[in-house]
């Protein structure tokens, strides 16, 4: 196995790690509808960064990175959305 390979797998695993960590907060904002507790801007700001990261991935053809980053600009602009919604 070549240093690509392994720098890979470690990409792909961080990337479902990275995407795992997010998914019960917004299971969560999802059933209870309550964000009272949660930070606009934090949430605003991991969106941001989520979409240069993406934007980055694309221009890098790093599908770890990429893959990890749209999921997660999904879900902080969702958990983002509800926050503004339900406050």
């Amino acid at each position: 196995m070549d240093t690509a390979q392994v720098a890979n797998i470690f990409g792909f695993v961080g990337a479902g790690l990275g995407i795992v960590m997010f998914m019960p907060q917004a299971i969560e904002v999802y059933k209870t509808k309550d964000t009272k507790s949660l930070s606009l801007l934090s949430f605003t700001l991991f969106a941001i960064a989520s979409l240069f990261w993406t934007i980055y991935g694309i221009l890098l053809v790093a599908w770890p990175v990429l893959i990890v980053n749209v999921v997660l600009l999904f879900l902080n602009s969702f958990i983002a959305v509800m926050k503004i919604k339900y406050g």
